[in-house]
């Protein structure tokens, strides 16, 4: 926490929207940054910050992220292999072999959708925090019409085109929500409400 706390407080200090983009995406890649699931928490932290024009700042850093094909991604096992960590959990298996079992890189949005809704090498997320979490980070992303625009695009591309063992049936169906009800601009909390029918 007192590593996402120094972040904040440099990145209220970053009006550059391009050195912003290149500090996020690299946040989760040096061998001292944060994890990926820091790297969510830093930007849920950032949403609940009462200062707009940083929201702005990260939202269109983000939006030249992506499109510089440099947005931030975290890793989880591809769609069926998630259960191979249970039977390589077990003594007399090498990390080598645990290593092997195929892994798919997600964005921010998409990542959150498969570890909540996929069996991964993670413990399932909750649905609460599936949807606090998507709460907080549609209404930060919501700071860039551009963004919101571009990230919506890329999801509804996402799921008609994904690599195969990327997204459940249930997963795809949820992101196309997701950008679907996004892009008619609906409230967080409505988005949300939708995805969790599903």
């Amino acid at each position: 926490m007192e590593k996402v706390g120094r972040l904040i407080t440099l990145l209220e200090r970053i009006e550059d929207i391009e050195l912003l983009a290149n500090l996020l995406s690299r946040l989760t890649h040096k061998k001292n940054g944060l994890s990926y699931i820091e790297f969510l928490g830093f930007l849920i932290l950032v949403s609940e910050h009462q200062n707009r024009g940083l929201h702005v700042r990260l939202a269109e850093s983000l939006n030249l992220a992506m499109h510089n094909s440099n947005f931030p991604t975290g890793a989880l096992s591809a769609w069926g292999a998630g259960s191979a960590w249970n039977e390589f959990s077990g003594p007399g298996f090498s990390a080598h072999q645990l290593a092997m079992i195929p892994k798919r890189r997600y964005g921010i949005l998409e990542f959150l959708t498969v570890w909540y809704g996929q069996k991964t090498q993670k413990a399932y997320l909750s649905g609460s925090l599936y949807q606090f979490a998507l709460i907080r980070l549609l209404y930060l992303f919501d700071a860039s019409p551009t963004l919101r625009e571009r990230y919506c695009q890329h999801l509804l591309l996402v799921v008609e085109t994904g690599f195969d063992g990327a997204y459940s049936k249930s997963s795809r169906a949820r992101l196309r929500v997701l950008a679907n009800s996004w892009q008619q601009r609906l409230a967080p909390d409505e988005i949300v409400q939708t995805i969790m029918k599903i």
